[in-house]
Order: C-alpha cells, then structure tokens, then sequence
C-alpha cells in the first residue's frame, strides 16, 4: 500500500490528478510517491551514436555534465531549485509558480537554424515548457524567466490552464494550438523535437510532428493577434536565441538532450 505524504500545501488541481492516478492505476505504471513522481531512478540514458555525431548532434546533457547549462540571467548552474539525480537533469516541485526556486534554465550558446531533442516527464497537475530563440535582453535583469516562444508541457488532463486549447502540450503557448497526438500522462516519460530552420518551425511529439509554421507568415501573426502577446512586438521577431528549459513552480525531468546546428 503506498502511504500518501504532501510536505506542503499544493493546488487543489494537483491533489486531483495525484489520487486519480492512484485510483486508476492504469494510467501509470510507475512508483508515484516512491523515489520520484515519474521514476527518474529508471530513466534510460542513450549516449549520442557515431552516425548521430557525424550528423552534428551534441549532447546538451549526457546524464551528468551540466556545463552546456547557466541560471536566466547569471553565469553559473542555479544554485537552487534545478539539479542532477540518476543520470536526469530536474526540477523539484514547488509552489506552481514560476521565476522562483532557481528560475528558468537557458543553454549558453545560442542557435539559429537547430533541430533540438529531449526525453521529458512532468508532476502531475505540473506545467513547464521549453523556449526557444530567446533573446536575454528582452526579459528585465532582474528576471528568472525568460521571454519567446514557447514548446508547452503541461498536465492536459489535471492543470487549468490545459482547458485552453493553444495552452496544451505540444502547442506554442497561448498562440497554437497542437494537432492529433499521443501524450502520455503526467508522471511517464515522452520524447519532443523542435526545428527552427530559415524562419519555418515544427514542433513533434513522441514521433509525431504536431505543428509547423513560418514565423514571417499571415498565419503565425494570426495567432499572434490573438493571443496575449499581440501588442508585443519582440514576440516572434528573433531569428536566434537561447534555448530555455523554464522553471514553473512545478516538478519537471529531462534526459538526452541534445541538438544539431542545420546549414
């Protein structure tokens, strides 16, 4: 029998989808309030093949090394909030809010035209994201989190904010909406992929590619006028940037990850 243990408070949402996964053990298969809410102890890692670094793949985390990695906004790992367990590069759970425990987490090259992959599991009820073709300046200096757009991951079944379409997982956040997916549940782990190549990006989930657009096209400012970045002219408007793995008060994991420079 598992024992329930909450050492602080948490969102109503969370409680929910914790006991809906101990209540339908179906959905997950992994031990929840064990070692870790999605079994970082068994975490796979996959070393980058010969083909794969003839092809250009660097390994932005191989399951130890941290040094592809700085606090937003500082020059050193954050101190606080993001660590390494098990060969996985996390985030602990905290309040559901973000810019907090250690703040976002922002590689220190930057990239232009990129394919960028990584295996990645949320808390549930959590909320995270990865950011891409960050520009550090547009964020305040003060700020832990950054600014640009954004690859959602979040509980679509448990959090709130998930009721919204363009804020569902695989989406860009609160500008698209994804297409058909497999998502598979808070607390198991899925694979993304993003390409940025020439000003077209695509956006793919677990082997799928679930939306691409061209960020100069009718289409994307479309969305853009829609959303609550329309009277924000920075948004979409850089062609290089960081790539960020963002810190939203919630319990997130990731392992190979890696990325590619396209010509």
């Amino acid at each position: 029998m598992v024992a329930l243990c909450f050492p602080r408070l948490r969102p109503l949402w969370r409680l929910q989808s914790v006991l809906a996964l101990l209540l339908f053990p179906t959905l997950a298969t992994y031990p929840l309030l064990a070692a870790s809410w999605c079994g970082v102890s068994g975490a796979a890692f996959h070393p980058l093949t010969a083909l794969e670094r003839t092809n250009g793949w660097v390994a932005l985390f191989d399951g130890s090394n941290i040094q592809a990695w700085r606090e937003f906004h500082g020059a050193a790992f954050p101190a606080e909030g993001w660590k390494v367990e098990n060969g996985t590069l996390l985030h602990s759970e905290g309040d559901g809010r973000s810019g907090r425990a250690g703040g976002d987490l922002t590689t220190r090259d930057v990239y232009k035209n990129f394919e960028f992959a990584a295996d990645w599991c949320l808390e549930p009820g959590g909320n995270s994201g990865i950011k891409y073709l960050v520009v550090e300046t547009n964020s305040p200096p003060a700020s832990r989190s950054a600014f640009g757009l954004e690859y959602q991951m979040i509980d679509d079944l448990a959090h709130p904010d998930a009721k919204q379409d363009n804020r569902k997982t695989a989406g860009v956040y609160d500008v698209a909406a994804p297409g058909g997916k497999t998502l598979h549940p808070a607390g198991q782990w899925n694979h993304l992929r993003i390409v940025v190549n020439q000003g077209r990006v695509e956006q793919w989930l677990n082997g799928a590619k679930v939306l691409e657009f061209a960020l100069d096209s009718a289409q994307f400012k479309g969305w853009v006028a829609g959303s609550k970045y329309k009277s924000d002219a920075r948004y979409g408007a850089s062609r290089e940037g960081h790539i960020v793995l963002q810190e939203h008060g919630s319990g997130v994991a990731f392992r190979n990850i890696k990325v590619r420079r396209l010509p």
